[in-house]
């Protein structure tokens, strides 16, 4: 089998590679936690069985990373630290295969990976009560709810730019950019793509 994962957390990693070699037997792993690494690699390789992938709210190029696996056929599996309704129903409505919190362990990773078998997408324990609980509105077609400095942090998303470029261009801290794309995402309830295609319906 043949795995990428792209996650930046070291003691993460090893700890999948552990279980899964137990678990599967021989496993080829490519470790990513860049994102345009991960996307050069699987435009010019052959596609992996497997990505096991962690998202995070703040990061709207990881959904791009995902649309594009996804597009190759590869089986891709959230394996993440965040959930809320919204996120976990544009991964399901996008075509991965499951969605794990970490709270939940590998354990629920590699049964995730099995459970793929039956074409269904999978959800640990801890996910489906996010879902079955969670009240949830659908944000995909109404008008985002923006500051002006978020319209500019959002302008630069569009023209390419990283959470740096953006402090450097806004004259701020980086810290201050990665709590402003946080704080668009919490306010308009919706991942960052869906802030994105509705920020071009409604402003441009």
């Amino acid at each position: 089998m043949n795995v990428i994962i792209l996650e930046d957390h070291k003691g993460i990693v090893d700890e999948i590679k552990i279980h899964f070699d137990s678990e599967f037997g021989v496993v080829n792993y490519n470790v990513f936690n860049q994102n345009s690494n991960f996307i050069d690699f699987i435009k010019n390789n052959t596609a992996p069985d497997v990505l096991i992938f962690d998202l995070r709210l703040d990061n709207s190029f990881q959904f791009e990373a995902l649309s594009l696996a996804i597009g190759l056929d590869i089986a891709c599996y959230v394996y993440s630290g965040y959930s809320n309704r919204g996120f976990i129903e544009e991964v399901k409505k996008m075509g991965a295969k499951g969605f794990v919190n970490k709270s939940s362990g590998i354990g629920a990773l590699i049964k995730a990976i099995k459970y793929a078998e039956n074409k269904e997408f999978y959800m640990c324990p801890a996910i489906q009560y996010v879902v079955e609980s969670e009240i949830f509105t659908p944000k995909y077609d109404m008008k985002p709810i923006l500051t002006n400095r978020e319209i500019e942090v959002i302008e630069l998303l569009i023209l390419g730019y990283n959470n740096e470029k953006i402090a450097d261009k806004l004259n701020c801290g980086f810290h201050s950019v990665r709590a402003f794309r946080r704080n668009m995402l919490l306010n308009n309830k919706c991942t960052m793509l869906t802030l994105l295609r509705n920020y071009m319906i409604w402003y441009k």
